[in-house]
C-alpha cells in the first residue's frame, strides 16, 4: 500500500524548522559537497533520520555558525524569539484572511 504525498505550500513568511541536505547548505552558504565535508568533520551538526530522509536542524546549524564566528555562549537563542513572533504573525494572518 503507498501513501499518496501531500504537495503543501508553506506561507513564504513560514520558515522551516528542518531542511534537508540541499536546503542546509544553501542556507550556511555553501555546496551540497563543501557542506557534507563539514558535517564528516565535525564543523556543523549531524542530521536526524527520519526513515530514508535526512533532516537538519535549522537552528543547530546557527549555532555551529554562532560558535564559528565566536558569538556562542548567551544561553539565548534570538530564533526563539523570532519563530515566535513569525508563528503569532502567521497565525494572525490566517484568522483575518477567513
Amino acid at each position: 500500500m503507498s501513501r499518496a504525498r501531500a504537495n503543501v505550500v508553506m506561507p513564504a513568511n513560514v520558515r522551516p524548522r528542518g531542511l534537508k541536505p540541499i536546503e542546509a547548505a544553501t542556507y550556511v552558504g555553501v555546496s551540497l559537497a563543501t557542506f557534507e565535508k563539514l558535517v564528516r568533520e565535525g564543523t556543523y551538526p549531524a542530521p536526524v533520520r527520519f526513515g530514508r530522509i535526512y533532516i537538519y536542524d535549522r537552528r543547530a546549524l546557527d549555532r555551529a555558525m554562532d560558535a564559528l564566528y565566536g558569538r556562542a555562549g548567551s544561553g539565548v537563542d534570538p530564533l526563539d524569539a523570532l519563530d515566535r513572533y513569525e508563528a503569532r504573525y502567521a497565525n494572525a494572518a490566517r484568522s483575518t484572511s477567513r
